[in-house]
């Protein structure tokens, strides 16, 4: 596997966790959305 592909992959993952975290944090401000979207990625 070459640098490139890893690296990309890398980031991949950091946007990833990014994303999750600012989803719990307006899941906070807004509990009714953060159910639904639980809801929606454990189907997925």
């Amino acid at each position: 596997m070459d640098l490139g592909q890893t690296r990309s992959r890398l980031s991949g993952l950091a946007d990833g966790a990014t994303h999750n975290i600012s989803k719990s944090l307006r899941c906070y401000k807004d509990a009714t959305l953060c159910q639904s979207s639980d809801r929606k990625t454990v189907l997925e």
